[in-house]
């Protein structure tokens, strides 16, 4: 109930300001369809701003049992079996010559950028103009994150060479999945997934995390891996001006073209 009243009480809020004309729209990050701020903010622009073409996406989280064993013993048969196999076939492809390190000290920050930085060149996310990179704005970011306990990267090694990462945000009782990568020379063993299961296996074990969040994306791993999930969707919501409206119309107008071609395709 009190959350509710908050996110009733902020919408109020940001329904005033856009009563106002200061602005033209306000634009939210992704929110559970069937929450109280979503149905808060939907509610203030009126019926042309419900975004009923903007398409929503399944959200899957891993409410984290309290060991690892239990992890996999929840999972299938047959995916117990993929798992084992994932490990055995990469330990001994690579002579036994592997490790991960989980880089979350900020002494650590030049190793993990660096090491970050030569996984993801090397990866298709980097040619797209995705993923980590060493930039100035992602080292900043990776700064804070690591003086704050923020951020924490686990990296696999075959020997002293970085073949993977899984770079995660810690929030509260929750650990985010942010970015990923790996070596293409090392595709056929699974490094990531690899990787990902250490990752899992060390949150389960931390008393600190309750859900580990997968972020949005249709990835098979995440329905494989999860046991939650949840719809949600961007939120945009406009003045009750003129302009506003007009520009409320022109998107929609343009969401729904793009809705109708991706249904043709």
């Amino acid at each position: 109930a009190d959350d509710a009243a908050a996110a009733h009480e902020l919408a109020d809020a940001v329904a005033g300001v856009l009563r106002s004309g200061e602005v033209d729209a306000l634009s939210l990050p992704a929110l559970p369809i069937r929450s109280d701020a979503y149905r808060a903010f939907a509610a203030v622009g009126g019926p042309l701003e419900r975004e009923r073409f903007t398409p929503s996406w399944t959200r899957h989280l891993l409410v984290l049992p309290p060991t690892f064993e239990e992890f996999l013993a929840s999972r299938s048969g047959r995916l117990r079996g993929r798992i084992r196999n994932y490990g055995r076939r990469l330990v001994k492809a690579l002579d036994g010559e592997v490790s991960v390190e989980v880089l979350h000290r900020p002494h650590q920050l030049e190793r993990l950028v660096g090491d970050l930085d030569a996984v993801a060149r090397l990866t298709y996310q980097r040619a797209v103009g995705s993923g980590f990179g060493d930039t100035p704005r992602e080292r900043r970011l990776a700064e804070i994150g690591l003086a704050h306990g923020w951020l924490r990267a686990w990296v696999l090694y075959h020997r002293e060479r970085p073949i993977a990462y899984w770079l995660c945000g810690v929030h509260r009782d929750t650990i985010l999945l942010k970015t990923t990568g790996y070596d293409p020379e090392y595709a056929e063993y699974r490094p990531g997934t690899y990787l990902l299961l250490r990752v899992i296996e060390d949150a389960c074990a931390d008393p600190q995390l309750r859900v580990l969040d997968f972020g949005p994306g249709r990835s098979p791993y995440k329905q494989l891996f999860g046991n939650e999930s949840y719809e949600e969707r961007n939120l945009v919501v406009f003045a009750p001006t003129v302009r506003g409206r007009s520009i409320c119309l022109v998107r929609a107008a343009t969401l729904g073209v793009a809705r109708l071609a991706r249904g043709v395709l």
